[in-house]
């Protein structure tokens, strides 16, 4: 996140069966940003952590800094490898950016369909 959180409040919003997101809290950080805080339903966690990482081997950000090394835990007393169990979703909507073939490419082997998972990508969009 890069900012410090100051608030949280927790929510308790009914999802839908078949959400990919469950809201579970609104993060105020000394800033003055909003951050919605979900955990990811059990059915879609495997599915978008594949996505996720080939979409950082494809993807190159600005820096050209990897993805892993970027989102990794780091404070004075350790340092993590990359990020665990997270899901960045500016990450996830850079794949609408991407060409249909490297939509293509990402997709092969993830099992849902390009479209589906533009669909997905477009839903996890819809959140914020």
């Amino acid at each position: 996140m890069g900012e410090q959180v100051n608030q949280i409040r927790k929510i308790n919003i009914q999802a839908s069966p078949n959400a990919i997101l469950l809201p579970r809290a609104f993060l105020g950080t000394v800033e003055g940003s909003m951050y919605l805080f979900c955990t990811v339903a059990p059915a879609a966690q495997d599915l978008l952590l594949r996505f996720q990482a080939k979409l950082a081997h494809v993807i190159r950000p600005l820096g050209n800094i990897e993805f892993a090394e970027y989102r990794a835990f780091r404070n004075a007393e350790r340092e993590g490898d990359g990020p665990f169990r997270f899901i960045d979703g500016q990450l996830l909507e850079d794949f609408l950016g991407v060409d249909e073939e490297t939509q293509q490419e990402i997709c092969q082997g993830l099992g849902p369909s390009v479209e589906d998972m533009r669909n997905m990508v477009e839903q996890l969009k819809r959140m914020h």
